[in-house]
């Protein structure tokens, strides 16, 4: 991406967040001060982001924040649709509101299950956004076993996508979207004999999952493999963001909160370990891989 195109992107950027400040203070003035105070900070935040990634020339979080700006604006315009559609004006709190946008996804049977299942797909595919917020909203519509099997056939058909991504177009694509510094890193090491490492990978939450699949198609990693890790590991990942997110397995009171409590700090721990030692851990998992490579053409 040139100069001449981030700026292009920066202002349309620029632009949209400008109309969803004003449209979430205009249109959405039925919902409560704090909600649109909410979504207005997140707009804030993703054009201060993107100032930065363009000052730092971080190509990969420049576009991924792009990405989720246009997210964003998507999202307004559904919810602005919604208000209108149902009335939301009349329902006195944002309880009630968002209520009554759940049941009208799940009276919608089939219809609503399918496009969650697209959204699975979308946000493998295409929007760089964490997974948790997405299978926290089937859990809210369903339950959390119905919810994990359709995020899991999302996730699936997500993953085989990224893959046939890589294979057909290649590397062009993937400097595109990740940057030449991730090509010269991963390239060599995800291919046809590099199985355990792939797997490693696909479960450990130091790596880009949906990107790792991008380059076992560019590796030309056997596809039944590749099938193979991610029907078996994915859905596991899913399932328990599912119902734990769902507090099934552990509630959101009494004795919970002081688990949730020790998570959240074990989290933020290993957060801040990811950040500043993730390239060390990375480079101690590439070289076992290139070990294991090595080991396999030796043999």
């Amino acid at each position: 991406m040139n100069k001449t195109h981030k700026l292009i992107v920066y202002f349309i950027s620029l632009i949209l967040c400008i109309f969803l400040t004003i449209g979430i203070w205009t249109f959405l003035s039925s919902w409560s001060v704090l909600f649109r105070s909410i979504l207005g900070i997140i707009t804030f935040l993703g054009m201060l982001l993107m100032t930065i990634f363009l000052i730092l020339k971080k190509d990969a979080l420049y576009k991924s924040t792009f990405i989720m700006i246009i997210f964003g604006f998507t999202v307004f315009v559904s919810l602005f649709i919604a208000n209108s559609a149902l009335n939301l004006s009349d329902k006195s709190s944002d309880e009630e509101k968002l209520d009554a946008i759940v049941n009208m996804i799940r009276n919608s049977g089939e219809w609503g299950m399918l496009v969650f299942i697209l959204l699975q797909i979308i946000q493998v595919v295409i929007l760089p956004m964490p997974a948790l917020l997405c299978y926290i909203s089937g859990i809210q519509i369903w339950s959390p076993l119905t919810a994990t099997i359709l995020a899991s056939i999302g996730v699936i058909i997500g993953s085989i996508i990224d893959y046939l991504i890589g294979r057909i177009f290649g590397v062009k694509v993937l400097k595109w979207i990740v940057g030449e510094d991730k090509i010269d890193k991963y390239t060599n090491l995800i291919g046809k004999k590099s199985k355990l490492t792939f797997a490693m990978m696909e479960i450990l939450p130091f790596f880009p999952d949906d990107i790792l699949c991008m380059f076992a198609g560019l590796g030309k990693m056997n596809f039944a493999y590749f099938s193979f890790v991610i029907v078996v590991f994915r859905p596991l990942l899913v399932a328990a963001y599912c119902y734990l997110g769902s507090g099934t397995i552990i509630p959101f009171s009494g004795w919970g909160i002081i688990v949730w409590i020790i998570i959240g700090v074990v989290a933020i721990f290993l957060a801040i370990i990811s950040y500043f030692y993730q390239e060390k851990f990375e480079n101690w998992i590439l070289s076992l891989g290139k070990r294991f490579k090595k080991e396999a053409e030796d043999n």
